[in-house]
C-alpha cells in the first residue's frame, strides 16, 4: 500500500472513528435501559471510539498520516492506541484463551469454554465483572462475548475505567469520555479537575496518583475477590503460569508506556504547557508540596507500590479465608509460597541454612516477595517497628495452626493492609530527592546483603535496584551489570510470537498466536536458585553506593 492511500484508509478510519463514537454517546443510556435494572457501573463506549485522537502514525520528522491538527496539542503522544495494539501484550489477553494452554486448562477444570468463563475473562478483558452476566457454569452469553473490545483484551477503557453515561438526567452522571473531547468546557476544564471528581462524578480511574495506579495494576496482577479477579490453586495445577511477583514500576516500563508522565511533558505550547497545568490543577498530588519536577517519580511509585502490593495481597487472603470465590474453598494454596512445597529434595540446601519464616517448621507461610520491598519503603524505624509487630501478629496466626484460624487471619491481614494503605498515601506526598534515592539503594543493597530471600523475593530487589539506577543515571553501572548475573534472577522469558490478526480492527475469532511465557525457560533458574549469588552481589552494590560522591536536588 502506497504512503498516499495508507493515509487516506488512516483518515477514513478516523472519520469512521468520530462516527462511532457519536452512535456509541447516543445510545448508551437507551441500551443500558433496555437491558432492564440500571447498570452498577457505567457503559463500554469502546476503543474504536479513541483512535481519532489516539490513533495517529508519526514518522518522528514531522510527517503526520493525518493532516488535522490534534485537538490536545502536544500534551498526549496521539498514537496511544498504535502503541497498545503493537507492543502492549494487554492487547493479547484474550487472545491467550485460543492457546493450547487455556484449552488444556479447561479440558482438565471441566471448562468447556474457556474464552466464555467469567472467570477467566474478569482479568483477560477490560469489562468490570458487573457488566459480564453469566450462568451458574460461569458462562458469559455467546452474544456478548463477540464483543469488539472483548477480543482485544484489555483496552483503553479497561485501565480508565467504562466512559459511558449513566442512567440518568443528571449533569454529573455524565460519562468521562463524553467530558473529556474537544472542546472542554471552560468552566469545568477536564484536565485541572480533581482525581476524586473524575472517579465519584464521571466514573475515570485514577492513574497518576502512585497508590490507585498501582491497586489499579495489582486487582489483576495480584488478585480482587471483590472484581472475581482470583487465580486459584486449581488454576495453577491445571497449567495456568504462576503469576510472578509484582512490581510496579518494572512492569509499567515492560509494558511499554504510550504516555508521557507530568515531568515529560512539554511546556513549550501556548495553553497546553505543562506549567499551566501544574498552575491549575485541582489534583492534590501535583501542588507545589508534593510534586517536584526533579523528584525521582519512578522509584517513589515503586515503592508506594510496594507498600500497596503487599496490602492487596493481605486483602486477598482476608477474602479469599471468609468466602469461597469460583468453587474454591479455604485453604486456598495459591496464597501461600509456592517453592516452600514444590522444590527439589536436597541437602544440604539454602532454605535449611536460612531463618524460617513460618517460626515453625513445617508451616505453610504466606508469599514472601510482598514484604521485601514493603519493608523498604517504610524509611522510618518506628514505621519498621511497627511494620514487624502488625506482621508478627499475622505469622503467629499461621504458626499456631496450619493456614490458620479463618476469622483470626482475616482480622490480622485487613488490619496490616489497612495500615499499610495509610503508609502508601504518607509515602507519596513526601517528594523524592536524589539523595533520598541513594539512601532507597542503599537498604535496598542492605536487604539483599542480609540474604535469604528466595527466587522472588530476590528478583523484587534486583528490579528494585535497576529502577533506581537508572533514575540516578547510572543504568550502565558494573555493579547493576553483575547483579543482574547472578543466579538469573531477571529471569522473564517470553516465546515472541506476532499475533494473527491482520489489522488493527480485525476481530479476533479462533485460535491466535501470542506472546506468551516460556516455562521450560523460566522454571529452571528458580529450581537452581541459590541467594547466595544475590547476596555477593549486593555487597558490591552496597560498597559502591557507599562510595559515590554527594548529590544535590534542583528546584522545582
Amino acid at each position: 500500500m502506497s504512503r498516499v492511500s495508507a493515509s487516506r484508509l488512516r483518515r477514513r478510519e478516523w472519520m469512521l472513528s468520530v462516527v462511532i463514537a457519536g452512535f456509541v454517546l447516543g445510545s448508551t443510556s437507551n441500551d443500558s435501559q433496555a437491558q432492564g435494572d440500571p447498570p452498577p457501573h457505567r457503559a463500554v463506549v469502546g476503543f474504536t471510539a479513541c483512535v481519532g485522537c489516539h490513533g495517529r502514525s508519526r514518522d518522528g520528522k514531522g510527517g503526520d498520516d493525518l493532516p488535522l491538527p490534534s485537538p490536545s496539542g502536544d500534551w498526549i503522544l496521539d498514537n496511544e492506541v498504535l502503541t497498545w495494539a503493537r507492543k502492549d501484550k494487554h492487547h493479547q489477553a484474550y487472545a491467550v484463551l485460543f492457546n493450547k494452554r487455556s484449552v488444556d486448562m479447561g479440558r482438565l477444570m471441566n471448562i468447556k469454554a474457556v474464552h466464555r468463563d467469567r472467570r477467566c475473562l474478569s482479568c483477560h478483558t477490560g469489562y468490570p465483572r458487573a457488566l459480564m452476566p453469566a450462568d451458574d457454569q460461569h458462562r458469559v452469553n455467546e452474544t456478548w462475548h463477540r464483543k469488539t473490545d472483548v477480543s482485544f483484551g484489555i483496552t483503553c477503557e479497561g485501565c480508565h475505567g467504562p466512559g459511558g453515561d449513566l442512567a440518568s438526567k443528571d449533569s454529573d452522571r455524565d460519562g468521562w469520555f463524553r467530558l473529556h473531547l474537544p472542546p472542554l468546557n471552560p468552566k469545568r476544564p477536564w484536565r485541572f479537575l480533581d482525581p476524586k471528581v473524575k472517579w465519584e462524578q464521571h466514573g475515570y480511574f485514577d492513574v497518576r496518583t502512585p497508590s490507585n495506579k498501582a491497586r489499579l495494576c495489582g486487582t489483576c496482577h495480584i488478585g480482587d475477590v471483590s472484581q472475581g479477579r482470583v487465580v486459584t490453586h486449581e488454576m495453577y495445577a491445571a497449567g495456568h503460569p504462576p503469576l510472578p511477583g509484582f512490581e510496579i514500576a518494572t512492569f509499567v516500563a515492560q509494558m511499554p508506556t504510550h504516555w508521557r508522565s507530568v515531568a515529560g511533558k512539554s511546556d513549550g505550547t501556548a495553553g497546553k504547557s505543562r506549567s499551566e497545568f501544574l498552575a491549575k490543577t485541582a489534583d492534590p498530588f501535583f501542588s507545589p508540596d508534593t510534586f517536584r519536577l526533579d523528584s525521582l517519580h519512578r522509584t517513589q511509585s515503586m515503592l508506594v507500590g510496594a507498600l500497596v502490593s503487599l496490602a492487596q495481597s493481605l486483602e486477598l487472603t482476608a477474602g479469599l479465608s471468609q468466602r469461597a470465590t469460583g468453587g474454591s474453598a479455604w485453604p486456598e494454596l495459591a496464597q501461600f509460597e509456592c517453592y516452600a512445597c514444590h522444590h527439589d529434595l536436597r541437602v544440604p540446601a539454602w532454605r535449611q541454612r536460612r531463618v524460617n519464616p513460618a517460626g515453625v517448621p513445617g508451616r505453610p507461610v504466606l508469599r514472601e516477595w510482598a514484604t521485601v520491598l514493603a519493608r523498604v519503603a517504610l524509611v522510618q524505624p518506628k514505621q519498621r517497628d511497627q511494620f514487624d509487630a502488625q506482621w508478627k501478629q499475622v505469622r503467629d496466626v499461621l504458626a499456631k495452626t496450619p493456614f490458620g484460624n479463618r476469622s483470626e487471619l482475616a482480622r490480622t491481614t485487613m488490619a496490616t493492609a489497612a495500615w499499610l494503605t495509610t503508609q502508601a498515601k504518607q509515602l507519596e506526598r513526601r517528594p523524592l530527592t536524589r539523595e533520598g534515592g541513594r539512601r532507597v539503594l542503599l537498604d535496598i543493597a542492605r536487604a539483599g546483603v542480609v540474604g535469604g530471600f528466595d527466587y522472588e523475593s530476590s528478583r523484587q530487589l534486583v528490579w528494585a535496584c535497576e529502577v533506581v539506577f537508572d533514575e540516578l543515571g547510572k543504568g550502565d553501572a558494573k555493579e547493576l551489570k553483575a547483579l543482574r548475573e547472578a543466579g538469573h534472577v531477571l529471569v522473564f522469558p517470553q516465546r515472541p510470537v506476532q499475533p494473527v490478526a491482520k489489522g488493527l480492527f480485525e476481530p479476533r475469532q479462533g485460535p491466535s498466536k501470542t506472546v506468551e511465557i516460556d516455562l521450560s525457560k523460566l522454571l529452571p533458574p528458580i529450581g537452581n536458585f541459590d541467594p547466595a549469588e544475590v547476596t555477593r552481589a549486593f555487597q558490591a552494590v552496597e560498597t559502591a553506593i557507599k562510595a559515590w560522591p554527594p548529590v544535590k536536588s534542583a528546584s522545582r
